[in-house]
């Protein structure tokens, strides 16, 4: 039987497809299809890549992946003056998928990320967690938090939860979070790989080693269960170093 995470990875991948949308794996899930030919263990999501030219197509498969049972949150978020952020994810049962959108400046590309700063903001990311894959990773002293929302949550009607998590996601997002830069030489991307990963063929950047080595170190190959991307990710610039 194959796991659910794959099969909503198997039917996103048909959707995008059939639209001709240019897209490859990325970042954990790159990682354990060319590291251990499968997703990683204690991964809690799974990662495509697309440039941001690529958004009008995306959000164009947002009807289809719906009727297939997939709950979407996007949005376009100005930031930084004209900086734009787009987001999307696509959630339908354990992992969550995240399309990370590039963008180009120069000999680089660059996407943003976002790690929240205070409590409320850290809270709401956990409850945002919770309703779309329900195993956050918490630090001890949100557990007894996590246990209560799990107990709200259990009496949230099915037809709730889906439109609830859109409104979490989105109040998450301006409750104080950090903006940092992912910046990446755009060789990477200027043509593509591919990988065979549960018997599908996926694109990966170009030269997929050393793309894995400038994330995450010539150490790569060596499973890291505490790896965090805000403290370990090598493409991470703060906005002091880098500005679109």
């Amino acid at each position: 039987m194959v796991e659910a995470p794959v099969m909503d990875l198997k039917e996103i991948k048909e959707v995008f497809d059939k639209l001709g949308i240019i897209y490859w794996v990325d970042w954990g899930t790159l990682l354990g299809a060319v590291r251990e030919g499968k997703m990683i263990e204690w991964d809690t999501d799974i990662d495509l890549g697309t440039m941001s030219s690529s958004w009008g197509k995306i959000v164009s498969a947002i009807s289809e992946l719906e009727k297939k049972g997939f709950n979407v949150c996007w949005e376009e978020l100005k930031i930084y003056g004209n900086v734009v952020e787009r987001c999307i994810l696509f959630q339908r049962s354990g992992r969550p998928v995240n399309m990370a959108l590039y963008n180009v400046k120069g000999e680089n590309v660059w996407e943003i990320m976002s790690e929240s700063t205070n409590t409320i903001a850290q809270g709401l990311k956990i409850l945002c967690h919770l309703l779309l894959y329900q195993k956050p990773l918490v630090s001890q002293k949100w557990k007894p938090f996590v246990k209560v929302v799990r107990r709200c949550l259990s009496l949230l009607p099915s037809g709730a939860r889906t439109p609830f998590s859109n409104v979490v996601w989105r109040a998450w997002r301006r409750s104080g979070i950090k903006i940092v830069f992912i910046v990446i030489p755009k060789r990477y991307f200027e043509k593509l790989g591919t990988t065979k990963f549960y018997g599908l063929t996926f694109s990966t950047p170009f030269d997929v080693e050393g793309y894995l080595e400038y994330h995450y170190g010539k150490d790569w190959k060596t499973p890291k269960k505490g790896w965090e991307w805000h403290r370990d990710e090598g493409a991470v610039r703060e906005p002091a170093k880098f500005m679109p």
